[in-house]
């Protein structure tokens, strides 16, 4: 098993990662929601918002104080698609590499995979200069793994 992590650059990536964190929000995120009724409409709207894109994509496009840009990234094992993750490095502050998102894909799951990636992640962010990973989860599986 060989796991490499590929920076989305190009329009199109990025099209195409907008298009995979869709479809984890709508299979993955909401689904598990614990808010209901008004609270979790409003949750999922502004996840659909084009507030919500246009700050991550200022995120990427404009990193500031020296931090990182939000970086796209698709990972793979040898050739095979198993998922994506978005992180940041704050440079600024004590070297925090923030995972905003991180998703296996479903066939892909509970094969240890993604234990196998957060450690070739941690490495591949401390060449990059952070000192270590931050996630925040928002289910009971998130906190598990």
């Amino acid at each position: 098993m060989t796991i490499t992590f590929k920076k989305l650059i190009a329009e199109k990536e990025i099209a195409l990662f907008w298009e995979k964190k869709r479809e984890y929000e709508r299979n993955d995120i909401f689904p598990n929601l614990t808010e209901t009724g008004q609270e979790r409409a409003e949750i999922v709207e502004w996840f659909h918002s084009e507030e919500y894109y246009r700050i991550v994509m200022d995120l990427h496009h404009h990193p500031k104080n020296g931090d990182s840009p939000l970086e796209f990234i698709f990972v793979y094992d040898q050739d095979t698609y198993i998922g994506f993750l978005t992180y940041k490095i704050y440079h600024s502050e004590d070297g925090k590499a923030f995972i905003l998102d991180f998703s296996i894909e479903t066939s892909h799951r509970n094969q240890g995979l993604g234990s196998r990636v957060v450690a070739e992640l941690e490495l591949f962010l401390k060449e990059q200069g952070a000192a270590y990973l931050a996630l925040n989860t928002s289910n009971e599986n998130n906190t598990r793994f």
